[in-house]
């Protein structure tokens, strides 16, 4: 999952209280373990779901198909 840091809409502070919690109910507080289902990445500059002064150019799509047929995580 991914977040821009400069969104107007949601904080990014909200999102990572959320995953932090994502890591404690599904992995005991284990953040590798989590990291084996679900990552989450802030994008500096980016707004809300892209546009911003951000290196926004890129296929989350993509990622996951890699990360699931291929085992290359992101």
């Amino acid at each position: 999952m991914f977040q821009g840091l400069s969104d107007p809409v949601f904080s990014a502070n909200d999102l990572v209280r959320w995953y932090k919690q994502v890591v404690e109910v599904t992995s005991g507080g284990d953040l590798e373990a989590t990291r084996r289902f679900v990552r989450m990445f802030i994008i500096p500059g980016m707004t809300h779901c892209g546009d911003g002064q951000a290196f926004d150019d890129f296929d989350p799509l993509a990622a996951i198909e890699g990360w699931i047929n291929q085992d290359k995580a992101p």
